[in-house]
């Protein structure tokens, strides 16, 4: 079966579903390029709204072509369980202290699930997953430029670079991470020239990734690795596992560990003072409660805003039911998309990726994870 990244033609949505395939390629492109130095959060709020704004157009002009053509709308398998955690998770704001620190998180969230649908529509899915590895590979490309000759185009934290278009070199090596197992899928399938490409575009990433030198990117792409050969897609996993040793030749434990195992064991405490939770993205206004122990263990004075746990501060903003859920949500999303495609497995190490990163950092609290992570639901899931 041979693949290329623009196979298959407009299907259900005719051509509506070329522009929405033509429009959201360039929305998962473009947006990681968005930044803005008038914003506190320079990275969140603009690709917040550029995300956001494009979603709403893409489904609109989707929407009335498929309409036009007389097709229906088909919910991707796994849909249901995200749907029902992503509405919940705004149920929380009912009691949260601050309500409307947490609603741009949901409606972001929301925003996402609408991705989601729309990926699981489109035929031409080849085009999302390899313009996802593209991205990727453009974020590593641009982290390269700008440590060997200088690029000054793009806003970076100091210390903390090449930053890429993500101002600290953590973030954008989590994103690098999580973007570049789908391309295993046109190294295996696509035709020569396609995999030549995309073998290309891994040197770059694989030369950012050991620049940056993220942790969390190394387990990241691990875990991808390992869900790959429990797939049995053993060529892949080799693959993986020979890159991930070479970046591990580097690795050393973090300098922060106690500060985050502090931060966990905090978070954990909010999680059980509050079963209900605090609402989402209210983790940093109760916080403060919980910091003294982490100024006593390690001298950490700084405002903390996350538990460096996406997992951990979703319990302590969503409760216990919330937790319920999203163990619910990871078992049905899984079932559901097992062995759905071909596509299948290259999304889900992805996907994999992404949770093993979100275990030791917060990458879901940032705009580009969640409305990567839910294309490649829709990728997998249909």
């Amino acid at each position: 079966m041979a693949a290329s990244i623009s196979s298959a033609a407009p299907g259900r949505g005719g051509d509506g579903e070329l522009i929405a395939v033509v429009a959201f390629c360039a929305l998962i492109i473009g947006a990681p390029l968005v930044l803005s130095a008038r914003y506190y959060d320079f990275t969140v709020a603009p690709r917040e709204a550029v995300l956001q704004i494009g979603t709403a157009a893409i489904m609109i002009i989707w929407l009335v072509g498929l309409i036009a053509k007389g097709g229906r709308v088909l919910f991707p398998a796994g849909f249901n369980y995200v749907l029902v955690l992503v509405l919940f998770s705004g149920v929380t704001l009912l009691w949260a202290v601050n309500p409307w620190e947490g609603f741009p998180r949901w409606l972001h969230w929301a925003v996402a699930v609408a991705a989601l649908v729309i990926v699981g529509n489109l035929q031409s899915k080849g085009a999302v997953l390899g313009t996802i590895f593209a991205s990727g590979v453009l974020v590593a490309l641009i982290g390269l430029l700008q440590y060997y000759v200088g690029l000054d185009w793009f806003l970076q934290i100091p210390g903390v670079e090449p930053a890429s278009t993500f101002g600290n070199k953590g973030f954008a090596g989590h994103y690098v991470a999580f973007t570049i197992p789908v391309g295993l899928y046109f190294v295996r399938w696509g035709q020569w020239r396609v995999a030549a490409l995309m073998i290309g575009g891994y040197v770059v990433a694989g030369r950012y990734l050991l620049l940056a030198d993220v942790n969390a990117a190394y387990l990241g792409l691990g875990g991808a690795a390992i869900w790959l050969l429990i797939y049995r897609r053993r060529w892949a996993a080799v693959a993986l596992v020979l890159g991930a040793g070479v970046v591990f030749y580097w690795f050393h434990p973090p300098n922060e560990l106690p500060a985050r195992l502090e931060l966990w064991r905090n978070g954990a405490r909010m999680a059980i003072d509050h079963p209900e939770g605090v609402g989402l993205k209210n983790y940093k206004i109760i916080y403060p409660a919980y910091h003294k122990d982490l100024i006593i263990q390690t001298g950490m004075h700084t405002q903390v805003e996350y538990a460096h746990n996406d997992f951990i501060q979703f319990w302590a903003e969503a409760g216990f039911t919330g937790v319920a859920l999203l163990i619910m949500a990871i078992i049905g999303v899984r079932r559901a998309i097992w062995r759905k495609n071909p596509m299948s497995p290259y999304a889900v190490a992805s996907l994999v990726c992404m949770a093993v990163i979100a275990g030791l950092s917060f990458p879901m609290n940032f705009p580009m994870s969640p409305f990567i992570g839910a294309s490649l639901v829709g990728v997998a899931g249909s």
